[in-house]
């Protein structure tokens, strides 16, 4: 069950980058008004939070399917795959969020790429995910 332990990281990650994204587009003014009113800011911050419980979701799935002794295989792929997608995601959009200020250490976004950008890859990448999911829930045939 490690790769839900690491979706459960991955959400963590994402839902902190969308905590500090928001926080700076409801203080951070722009044309006498917060950055947040403007629908360029606040539409794509939405779809995040969506991508987020999205993921969370199958994670919690996961978990209860470890919990309960069946197999969580599938529900634990699709977990680390959608929460590893949905922070990077998310860390992506507070930066851009930010501005310039996203590279800014005092803003503490940037530092949560590296091990956002990490989980899309390490320790099973998502071409391994997609393999097993073609391969184990699909039954496509292997070219190997």
């Amino acid at each position: 069950m490690k790769i839900g332990i690491r979706a459960a990281f991955c959400n963590g990650i994402a839902l902190r980058a969308l905590d500090l994204a928001v926080a700076y587009a409801e203080s951070r003014e722009v044309w006498s008004a917060p950055i947040s009113t403007h629908q360029a800011i606040s539409n794509p911050l939405a779809e995040v939070k969506i991508d987020i419980e999205l993921a969370r979701n199958m994670t919690f799935r996961a978990a209860s399917d470890f919990d309960s002794g069946g197999d969580c295989g599938a529900s634990a792929n699709y977990a680390k795959f959608a929460a590893a997608r949905a922070a990077v995601k998310s860390v992506d959009r507070a930066i851009q969020t930010h501005g310039g200020n996203g590279f800014a250490k005092d803003y503490r976004v940037s530092e949560l790429f590296w091990p956002a950008r990490l989980f899309r890859t390490a320790p099973v990448s998502e071409e391994m995910i997609l393999n097993y999911v073609a391969n184990n829930i699909l039954g496509v045939r292997r070219s190997y």
